[in-house]
Protein backbone atom coordinates (compact mmCIF):
# COMPACT_ATOMS: atom_id res chain seq x y z
CA UNK A 1 0.00 0.00 0.00
CA UNK A 2 1.84 3.53 -0.94
CA UNK A 3 1.80 6.55 1.41
CA UNK A 4 -1.24 8.11 -0.68
CA UNK A 5 -3.94 4.99 0.16
CA UNK A 6 -2.28 5.08 3.97
CA UNK A 7 -3.23 8.79 4.50
CA UNK A 8 -6.43 8.46 2.70
CA UNK A 9 -7.64 5.63 4.59
CA UNK A 10 -6.38 6.90 8.02
CA UNK A 11 -8.74 10.17 7.35
CA UNK A 12 -11.63 7.86 6.48
CA UNK A 13 -11.19 5.71 9.59
CA UNK A 14 -11.81 8.47 11.65
CA UNK A 15 -14.32 10.58 9.94
CA UNK A 16 -16.61 7.64 8.60
CA UNK A 17 -19.56 8.55 7.69
CA UNK A 18 -18.65 12.63 7.45
CA UNK A 19 -17.16 12.17 4.55
CA UNK A 20 -19.73 11.01 2.53
CA UNK A 21 -20.71 13.69 -0.81
CA UNK A 22 -23.78 15.37 -0.63
CA UNK A 23 -25.57 15.93 -3.92
CA UNK A 24 -25.01 19.05 -5.85
CA UNK A 25 -27.07 18.85 -8.42
CA UNK A 26 -27.21 21.12 -11.60
CA UNK A 27 -26.23 24.15 -9.96
CA UNK A 28 -23.64 23.81 -7.93
CA UNK A 29 -20.80 25.98 -6.49
CA UNK A 30 -19.06 27.97 -9.02
CA UNK A 31 -15.00 28.77 -9.64
CA UNK A 32 -16.22 32.02 -8.34
CA UNK A 33 -18.10 31.06 -5.05
CA UNK A 34 -14.77 29.02 -4.66
CA UNK A 35 -12.62 31.76 -5.20
CA UNK A 36 -14.69 33.83 -2.40
CA UNK A 37 -14.35 31.18 -0.02
CA UNK A 38 -11.12 30.88 -0.32
CA UNK A 39 -10.71 34.76 0.07
CA UNK A 40 -12.72 34.55 3.50
CA UNK A 41 -10.72 31.56 4.50
CA UNK A 42 -7.07 33.66 4.02
CA UNK A 43 -9.23 36.66 6.61
CA UNK A 44 -9.07 33.91 9.75
CA UNK A 45 -12.23 32.25 10.38
CA UNK A 46 -12.54 32.24 14.38
CA UNK A 47 -13.24 28.16 15.46
CA UNK A 48 -12.47 25.06 17.79
CA UNK A 49 -11.96 21.84 17.34
CA UNK A 50 -10.30 18.68 17.17
CA UNK A 51 -7.94 18.34 14.47
CA UNK A 52 -6.16 14.84 12.92
CA UNK A 53 -2.78 15.72 11.16
CA UNK A 54 -0.54 13.32 9.12
CA UNK A 55 2.91 13.84 8.02
CA UNK A 56 5.41 12.52 6.22
CA UNK A 57 9.34 13.03 6.54
CA UNK A 58 11.98 12.77 4.55
CA UNK A 59 12.27 9.47 4.00
CA UNK A 60 8.62 8.92 3.95
CA UNK A 61 7.51 7.99 7.27
CA UNK A 62 3.94 9.11 8.31
CA UNK A 63 3.61 10.74 11.92
CA UNK A 64 0.03 11.05 13.02
CA UNK A 65 -1.14 13.51 15.70
CA UNK A 66 -4.63 14.59 17.18
CA UNK A 67 -4.38 18.18 17.93
CA UNK A 68 -7.36 20.81 19.72
CA UNK A 69 -7.04 23.66 18.15
CA UNK A 70 -8.44 27.34 19.17
CA UNK A 71 -8.18 29.91 16.33
CA UNK A 72 -9.21 33.76 16.88
CA UNK A 73 -10.86 36.03 13.84
CA UNK A 74 -7.45 37.99 13.65
CA UNK A 75 -5.21 34.89 13.33
CA UNK A 76 -3.84 34.35 16.95
CA UNK A 77 -4.47 30.41 17.57
CA UNK A 78 -3.09 27.87 19.51
CA UNK A 79 -2.59 23.67 18.91
CA UNK A 80 -2.29 21.65 21.59
CA UNK A 81 -0.88 17.86 21.17
CA UNK A 82 -3.57 14.98 22.83
CA UNK A 83 -2.55 11.89 20.38
CA UNK A 84 0.04 10.64 20.75
CA UNK A 85 0.96 10.15 24.87
CA UNK A 86 4.51 10.87 24.19
CA UNK A 87 3.07 14.36 22.78
CA UNK A 88 0.54 15.44 24.81
CA UNK A 89 1.10 18.26 26.74
CA UNK A 90 2.80 20.10 23.58
CA UNK A 91 1.42 23.11 22.23
CA UNK A 92 2.34 25.42 19.28
CA UNK A 93 0.49 29.23 20.76
CA UNK A 94 1.15 32.09 17.80
CA UNK A 95 -0.03 35.15 19.33
CA UNK A 96 0.89 37.52 16.22
CA UNK A 97 3.68 38.30 17.65
CA UNK A 98 5.47 35.26 18.89
CA UNK A 99 5.37 31.63 18.86
CA UNK A 100 6.12 29.70 21.50
CA UNK A 101 6.66 26.07 20.61
CA UNK A 102 6.46 23.84 24.00
CA UNK A 103 8.09 20.61 23.34
CA UNK A 104 6.53 17.95 26.38
CA UNK A 105 9.09 15.51 26.32
CA UNK A 106 11.98 17.27 26.28
CA UNK A 107 10.38 20.16 28.59
CA UNK A 108 11.72 22.93 26.09
CA UNK A 109 9.79 25.84 24.76
CA UNK A 110 11.41 27.74 21.90
CA UNK A 111 10.05 31.47 21.40
CA UNK A 112 10.61 33.08 17.67
CA UNK A 113 9.19 35.86 15.85
CA UNK A 114 5.94 35.04 14.03
CA UNK A 115 6.09 35.96 10.04
CA UNK A 116 2.67 35.78 10.10
CA UNK A 117 0.82 39.01 9.60
CA UNK A 118 -2.86 39.75 11.15
CA UNK A 119 -5.26 39.40 8.66
CA UNK A 120 -6.00 42.23 6.14
CA UNK A 121 -8.51 43.28 3.62
CA UNK A 122 -5.32 44.29 1.88
CA UNK A 123 -2.79 41.22 2.82
CA UNK A 124 -6.07 38.82 1.92
CA UNK A 125 -6.51 40.28 -1.85
CA UNK A 126 -2.64 40.20 -2.43
CA UNK A 127 -2.45 36.67 -1.40
CA UNK A 128 -5.67 35.46 -3.25
CA UNK A 129 -4.46 37.26 -6.36
CA UNK A 130 -1.06 35.47 -5.98
CA UNK A 131 -3.26 32.24 -5.69
CA UNK A 132 -5.11 32.46 -8.89
CA UNK A 133 -1.59 33.32 -10.56
CA UNK A 134 -0.22 30.37 -9.13
CA UNK A 135 -2.86 27.66 -9.15
CA UNK A 136 -5.12 26.43 -11.87
CA UNK A 137 -8.49 26.39 -9.47
CA UNK A 138 -11.20 23.04 -10.07
CA UNK A 139 -14.69 22.68 -8.08
CA UNK A 140 -15.10 19.76 -7.03
CA UNK A 141 -18.40 19.65 -5.35
CA UNK A 142 -19.98 19.67 -1.93
CA UNK A 143 -18.65 17.42 0.65
CA UNK A 144 -19.28 17.16 4.73
CA UNK A 145 -16.38 17.64 7.09
CA UNK A 146 -17.18 17.42 10.95
CA UNK A 147 -20.55 17.36 9.97
CA UNK A 148 -20.63 20.87 7.85
CA UNK A 149 -21.30 21.48 4.42
CA UNK A 150 -18.30 22.39 2.63
CA UNK A 151 -16.70 22.89 -0.77
CA UNK A 152 -14.41 20.81 -2.32
CA UNK A 153 -11.73 22.07 -4.03
CA UNK A 154 -8.82 21.04 -6.34
CA UNK A 155 -5.49 23.67 -6.62
CA UNK A 156 -3.20 22.57 -9.59
CA UNK A 157 -0.31 24.62 -9.60
CA UNK A 158 1.36 25.40 -12.37
CA UNK A 159 5.20 25.14 -11.12
CA UNK A 160 5.83 21.82 -12.76
CA UNK A 161 7.24 21.23 -9.07
CA UNK A 162 4.46 22.29 -6.93
CA UNK A 163 2.33 20.60 -4.72
CA UNK A 164 -1.17 19.98 -5.13
CA UNK A 165 -3.28 20.63 -2.87
CA UNK A 166 -7.12 19.92 -2.43
CA UNK A 167 -9.07 21.49 0.11
CA UNK A 168 -12.97 21.44 2.16
CA UNK A 169 -13.73 24.82 2.68
CA UNK A 170 -16.54 25.13 5.24
CA UNK A 171 -19.73 26.64 2.86
CA UNK A 172 -20.85 29.02 5.36
CA UNK A 173 -17.72 30.81 6.34
CA UNK A 174 -15.05 29.82 4.08
CA UNK A 175 -12.83 27.95 7.04
CA UNK A 176 -10.65 25.04 6.20
CA UNK A 177 -12.00 21.99 7.70
CA UNK A 178 -9.87 19.41 6.19
CA UNK A 179 -6.80 19.83 3.46
CA UNK A 180 -4.58 17.42 1.69
CA UNK A 181 -1.53 17.70 -0.46
CA UNK A 182 0.48 15.30 -3.01
CA UNK A 183 3.54 15.67 -4.38
CA UNK A 184 3.85 15.49 -8.58
CA UNK A 185 4.22 12.12 -8.52
CA UNK A 186 0.39 11.51 -7.03
CA UNK A 187 2.44 10.72 -3.42
CA UNK A 188 0.83 12.43 -0.16
CA UNK A 189 2.91 14.66 1.60
CA UNK A 190 1.08 16.13 4.18
CA UNK A 191 -3.24 15.78 5.22
CA UNK A 192 -5.52 17.53 7.66
CA UNK A 193 -9.03 17.29 8.98
CA UNK A 194 -11.36 18.68 11.60
CA UNK A 195 -13.08 15.37 13.17
CA UNK A 196 -14.80 18.54 15.24
CA UNK A 197 -15.20 21.71 14.74
CA UNK A 198 -17.22 24.88 16.20
CA UNK A 199 -17.54 27.93 14.39
CA UNK A 200 -17.93 31.14 16.97
CA UNK A 201 -20.39 33.56 15.66
CA UNK A 202 -18.92 36.82 14.65
CA UNK A 203 -17.25 39.33 17.08
CA UNK A 204 -16.58 36.33 19.18
CA UNK A 205 -13.28 34.84 19.30
CA UNK A 206 -11.95 31.37 22.13
CA UNK A 207 -10.03 32.12 24.91
CA UNK A 208 -6.39 31.72 23.27
CA UNK A 209 -3.88 32.15 26.12
CA UNK A 210 -1.03 29.73 27.89
CA UNK A 211 0.76 29.81 31.19
CA UNK A 212 4.17 28.93 30.66
CA UNK A 213 4.78 25.06 31.79
CA UNK A 214 6.73 24.52 34.94
CA UNK A 215 10.54 24.16 34.46
CA UNK A 216 10.00 24.92 30.87
CA UNK A 217 13.55 25.58 29.61
CA UNK A 218 13.00 28.17 26.89
CA UNK A 219 15.81 27.56 24.25
CA UNK A 220 15.66 30.72 22.43
CA UNK A 221 14.31 34.18 21.70
CA UNK A 222 14.98 34.97 18.76
CA UNK A 223 13.92 38.35 16.06
CA UNK A 224 11.85 41.60 15.76
CA UNK A 225 8.90 42.95 13.95
CA UNK A 226 8.35 41.98 10.09
CA UNK A 227 8.39 44.14 7.24
CA UNK A 228 8.00 43.82 3.92
CA UNK A 229 11.04 46.75 3.39
CA UNK A 230 14.27 45.47 2.65
CA UNK A 231 15.81 48.76 3.78
CA UNK A 232 14.68 48.51 6.83
CA UNK A 233 15.32 45.39 7.37
CA UNK A 234 18.98 46.14 6.93
CA UNK A 235 18.90 48.59 9.02
CA UNK A 236 17.95 46.97 12.25
CA UNK A 237 20.11 44.21 10.82
CA UNK A 238 23.03 46.73 10.44
CA UNK A 239 24.43 44.73 6.87
CA UNK A 240 22.72 45.00 3.74
CA UNK A 241 19.68 42.52 3.52
CA UNK A 242 20.12 41.33 -0.65
CA UNK A 243 17.31 39.77 -1.91
CA UNK A 244 17.50 36.86 -4.53
CA UNK A 245 17.57 37.51 -8.41
CA UNK A 246 14.62 35.35 -9.14
CA UNK A 247 11.97 32.92 -6.67
CA UNK A 248 10.49 30.03 -7.60
CA UNK A 249 7.40 30.29 -9.79
CA UNK A 250 4.88 32.33 -8.16
CA UNK A 251 6.42 33.33 -5.20
CA UNK A 252 6.86 36.73 -4.31
CA UNK A 253 8.38 38.35 -1.11
CA UNK A 254 6.05 38.16 1.56
CA UNK A 255 7.79 39.58 4.67
CA UNK A 256 11.12 39.14 6.98
CA UNK A 257 12.47 39.80 10.24
CA UNK A 258 16.25 39.92 11.86
CA UNK A 259 16.60 37.22 13.66
CA UNK A 260 19.93 35.85 15.99
CA UNK A 261 20.90 32.32 14.28
CA UNK A 262 23.42 30.57 16.22
CA UNK A 263 24.82 33.70 17.89
CA UNK A 264 24.90 35.72 14.46
CA UNK A 265 22.10 38.42 12.96
CA UNK A 266 20.60 36.86 9.85
CA UNK A 267 17.73 38.28 7.91
CA UNK A 268 14.95 35.84 7.45
CA UNK A 269 12.78 35.67 4.21
CA UNK A 270 9.31 34.33 3.64
CA UNK A 271 8.00 33.93 0.08
CA UNK A 272 4.95 32.85 -0.88
CA UNK A 273 2.68 32.09 -3.69
CA UNK A 274 -0.78 32.75 -2.05
CA UNK A 275 -0.80 29.40 0.00
CA UNK A 276 2.15 27.76 0.24
CA UNK A 277 5.79 29.04 1.75
CA UNK A 278 9.71 29.04 1.76
CA UNK A 279 11.94 30.86 3.64
CA UNK A 280 15.16 31.94 3.31
CA UNK A 281 17.90 32.60 5.67
CA UNK A 282 20.68 35.07 4.80
CA UNK A 283 24.00 35.42 7.36
CA UNK A 284 27.03 37.75 6.57
CA UNK A 285 30.45 36.22 7.11
CA UNK A 286 33.72 37.85 6.13
CA UNK A 287 34.80 38.26 3.39
CA UNK A 288 36.52 34.84 1.65
CA UNK A 289 38.50 33.72 -1.77
CA UNK A 290 35.69 30.81 -3.03
CA UNK A 291 36.95 29.48 -6.95
CA UNK A 292 33.09 29.11 -6.80
CA UNK A 293 29.80 29.40 -4.48
CA UNK A 294 29.56 26.03 -2.68
CA UNK A 295 26.07 24.01 -1.98
CA UNK A 296 24.54 21.32 -1.13
CA UNK A 297 20.58 19.90 -1.08
CA UNK A 298 18.64 17.30 1.17
CA UNK A 299 14.95 16.80 1.64
CA UNK A 300 13.61 17.88 4.84
CA UNK A 301 10.01 16.46 4.69
CA UNK A 302 8.03 14.60 2.11
CA UNK A 303 8.11 17.30 -1.11
CA UNK A 304 10.35 19.68 0.65
CA UNK A 305 13.93 20.55 0.20
CA UNK A 306 16.79 22.45 1.96
CA UNK A 307 19.56 24.21 -0.12
CA UNK A 308 22.39 25.22 2.42
CA UNK A 309 24.38 28.23 -0.23
CA UNK A 310 28.28 29.70 0.73
CA UNK A 311 28.87 32.50 -1.06
CA UNK A 312 31.85 35.45 -0.69
CA UNK A 313 30.48 37.37 1.68
CA UNK A 314 27.01 35.44 3.06
CA UNK A 315 26.03 32.17 3.92
CA UNK A 316 22.19 31.53 3.16
CA UNK A 317 19.80 28.56 3.89
CA UNK A 318 16.71 28.34 1.35
CA UNK A 319 13.78 25.82 2.73
CA UNK A 320 10.30 25.22 0.88
CA UNK A 321 7.76 23.04 -0.96
CA UNK A 322 9.99 23.46 -4.27
CA UNK A 323 12.46 21.23 -6.35
CA UNK A 324 15.89 22.06 -5.23
CA UNK A 325 17.31 23.09 -8.69
CA UNK A 326 14.28 25.84 -8.04
CA UNK A 327 15.80 27.18 -4.68
CA UNK A 328 18.96 27.07 -5.99
CA UNK A 329 18.31 29.21 -9.09
CA UNK A 330 17.50 31.57 -6.54
CA UNK A 331 21.29 31.88 -5.46
CA UNK A 332 21.69 32.88 -9.19
CA UNK A 333 23.76 36.30 -8.76
CA UNK A 334 23.28 36.59 -5.29
CA UNK A 335 25.80 39.47 -4.26
CA UNK A 336 26.30 42.82 -4.52
CA UNK A 337 27.90 43.39 -7.41
CA UNK A 338 25.74 41.71 -9.18
CA UNK A 339 22.60 43.44 -7.79
CA UNK A 340 24.93 46.52 -9.01
CA UNK A 341 25.34 45.85 -12.23
CA UNK A 342 21.83 45.31 -12.58
CA UNK A 343 20.65 48.31 -11.05
CA UNK A 344 23.09 50.60 -13.54
CA UNK A 345 22.02 48.53 -16.38
CA UNK A 346 18.14 48.88 -15.44
CA UNK A 347 18.75 52.89 -15.19
CA UNK A 348 21.04 53.15 -18.37
CA UNK A 349 18.49 51.21 -20.62
CA UNK A 350 15.05 52.59 -19.37
CA UNK A 351 16.07 56.62 -18.23
CA UNK A 352 14.85 55.91 -14.73
CA UNK A 353 16.44 56.71 -11.72
CA UNK A 354 18.64 54.17 -9.71
CA UNK A 355 17.24 54.94 -6.54
CA UNK A 356 13.52 53.90 -7.44
CA UNK A 357 14.73 50.70 -9.14
CA UNK A 358 16.79 49.95 -6.35
CA UNK A 359 13.53 50.85 -4.24
CA UNK A 360 11.75 48.35 -6.00
CA UNK A 361 14.24 44.88 -5.70
CA UNK A 362 13.81 46.79 -2.11
CA UNK A 363 10.52 45.76 -1.70
CA UNK A 364 11.46 42.18 -2.85
CA UNK A 365 10.56 42.25 -6.63
CA UNK A 366 12.42 39.67 -9.01
CA UNK A 367 14.82 41.53 -11.22
CA UNK A 368 12.54 40.17 -14.55
CA UNK A 369 9.64 41.75 -12.53
CA UNK A 370 11.59 45.28 -12.21
CA UNK A 371 12.90 44.80 -16.12
CA UNK A 372 9.66 44.04 -16.71
CA UNK A 373 7.27 46.88 -15.08
CA UNK A 374 10.27 49.09 -16.68
CA UNK A 375 9.29 48.35 -20.26
CA UNK A 376 5.97 47.84 -19.85
CA UNK A 377 5.93 51.68 -18.72
CA UNK A 378 8.11 52.65 -21.57
CA UNK A 379 5.92 50.85 -23.97
CA UNK A 380 2.72 52.20 -22.15
CA UNK A 381 4.10 55.56 -21.06
CA UNK A 382 2.33 55.25 -17.90
CA UNK A 383 4.46 56.52 -14.89
CA UNK A 384 6.56 53.81 -13.48
CA UNK A 385 5.09 53.99 -10.18
CA UNK A 386 1.55 53.27 -11.71
CA UNK A 387 2.48 50.20 -13.00
CA UNK A 388 4.55 49.13 -9.82
CA UNK A 389 1.81 50.11 -7.69
CA UNK A 390 -0.70 46.98 -10.04
CA UNK A 391 2.03 44.72 -9.72
CA UNK A 392 2.67 45.47 -6.36
CA UNK A 393 -1.19 44.12 -5.03
CA UNK A 394 -0.35 40.57 -6.17
CA UNK A 395 -0.78 41.02 -10.36
CA UNK A 396 1.54 39.90 -12.35
CA UNK A 397 3.61 42.16 -15.02
CA UNK A 398 1.97 40.04 -17.38
CA UNK A 399 -1.48 41.60 -16.51
CA UNK A 400 -0.19 44.30 -16.17
CA UNK A 401 0.91 44.89 -19.65
CA UNK A 402 -2.38 43.74 -20.76
CA UNK A 403 -4.18 46.25 -18.27
CA UNK A 404 -2.01 49.15 -20.06
CA UNK A 405 -2.37 47.61 -23.64
CA UNK A 406 0.86 45.78 -24.62
CA UNK A 407 0.75 41.95 -25.61
CA UNK A 408 2.65 40.33 -22.66
CA UNK A 409 4.00 37.98 -25.20
CA UNK A 410 5.98 41.43 -25.99
CA UNK A 411 7.31 42.50 -22.78
CA UNK A 412 8.58 38.66 -22.66
CA UNK A 413 10.22 38.50 -25.59
CA UNK A 414 11.93 41.81 -24.86
CA UNK A 415 13.27 40.08 -21.96
CA UNK A 416 14.30 37.40 -23.72
CA UNK A 417 16.05 39.34 -25.63
CA UNK A 418 18.57 41.13 -22.98
CA UNK A 419 19.57 38.22 -20.91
Amino acid sequence: MNRSATIVLALLGVAGPALQPAATGAGGPTVTEAWEALSRELRSVALTGEKLVITADAEGDLRVLTRRVAQAADGRNMHTAVKPRAEKGSFAWDDGIYIRTYDARAGTMLIRRTLERRPSRATTAWRLNLAKRSYNLVVEGVERVAGRKCLRMALDPYSRTGLMIRTWLDQGTGAELRREETDAAGNSVHAEMFTSVSIMPPGRDPAIACARPRRARVESVIGSRASSDLHELSRRASFHVRVPAQAPTGFELEQGTVATVDGRKAAVLRYTNGLAALTLVATPVPPRTMAAPEHKARRIAAGHWRVDWSGPDMDVVVMGPCAPEELLEMMTGFDAASESAFVTRMALESGVGGRLISTMRGSGLARETVHAILEVARRSGRPVETVWAYVRAGHGWQSAASRYGIPPTVIHGHLLGNR
